[in-house]
């Protein structure tokens, strides 16, 4: 049973890194490839900026969720299997 968690893992973890890898080239191409932010003011770059990092820690999150999930998973197959 644990075999099946850890290949779930490690298959979500994979998924994450594709999504975050496909994803980045999108943000880079919309916030700064374009002329859209040539005349742009403080504040409208400040808030591509701030897009920019949050499309940066999303991956991140799900990470920490991904793990979160491991760790209770695995903590239930522990108590499990002590009898509980």
């Amino acid at each position: 049973m644990a075999f099946i968690v850890i290949m779930q893992f490690i298959l979500q973890t994979a998924m994450i890194a594709l999504i975050a890898i496909m994803w980045q080239p999108i943000l880079g191409a919309v916030g700064y490839d374009t002329q859209m932010y040539d005349n742009a003011s403080i504040q409208e770059l400040a808030i591509r900026d701030a897009l920019w990092y949050f499309g940066i820690i999303i991956p991140v999150v799900a990470q920490v969720g991904n793990i979160l999930w491991l760790y209770t998973e695995l903590r239930k197959q522990t108590v499990e299997a002590q009898g509980y």
